[in-house]
């Protein structure tokens, strides 16, 4: 009797012990969605080439001339239990001077924009949460300075003539609750004026920020 109770007892160790390793694998394994669920504050800092005439292969503007904008972006990113989410986030812009040839010189200016778009998200084992933004979501109006009141509609990614989705790969943190990144190898973004009749844009930019869970 002595001996079945004891057997009995490692059986139950042997299955609890089962139990937690495999909550662990499945944890591991899954998407991680309830991780990252809710609101972050987000902050952060992006500096872009703009040119009118497109990049070359070498990234250099395509007419010889560009416009260096800085932006401090700020506000509030939301994720969705479902690997979904949206930004809406507001920008401070400061222009550098430049010059377009035969045409003339153009003084520094600012201004503000309101930056929103949705995306899908998707992360690994390793801590990488890759975000994806859904095309055609990706608006910028400025609401002050000498482009009011002008929107644009950032396309996607050009690379050989073809648009492909922005997406970025960040680092979040083991309790889901901060997500650093970086914007990683240049990309040259397309861009159209939604709210007139004009010849598209393209900028190349580099971001980094921070976004820090605040509330379900």
């Amino acid at each position: 009797m002595k001996g079945d109770i004891n057997k009995l007892t490692v059986l139950m160790i042997i299955t609890v012990m089962a139990l937690f390793i495999m909550a662990g694998l499945a944890s591991a394994g899954s998407s991680g969605h309830h991780a990252i669920r809710g609101q972050y504050a987000y902050t952060g800092e992006t500096t872009c080439l703009v040119s009118p005439s497109g990049f070359n292969t070498n990234l250099q503007p395509n007419a010889g001339w560009g416009i260096i904008q800085t932006y401090s972006r700020e506000g509030k990113v939301t994720f969705e239990l479902n690997g979904t989410g949206s930004a809406d986030l507001f920008s401070r812009v400061v222009a550098l001077p430049y010059t377009i040839p035969n045409v003339g010189s153009f003084p520094p200016s600012a201004g503000t924009q309101e930056v929103t778009y949705d995306f899908t998200y998707t992360l690994t084992n390793d801590g990488t949460i890759t975000i994806t933004v859904v095309p055609g979501t990706f608006i910028s109006t400025w609401i002050t300075g000498p482009s009011k009141p002008a929107s644009y509609l950032v396309e996607g990614v050009l690379t050989d003539g073809v648009i492909t989705p922005i997406s970025w790969d960040n680092a979040i943190t083991p309790d889901g609750k901060t997500i650093t990144f970086t914007a990683g190898a240049p990309d040259v973004f397309k861009l159209k004026r939604i709210d007139a009749q004009a010849s598209p844009n393209y900028s190349i930019c580099h971001n980094s920020g921070v976004l820090i869970w605040q509330h379900k």
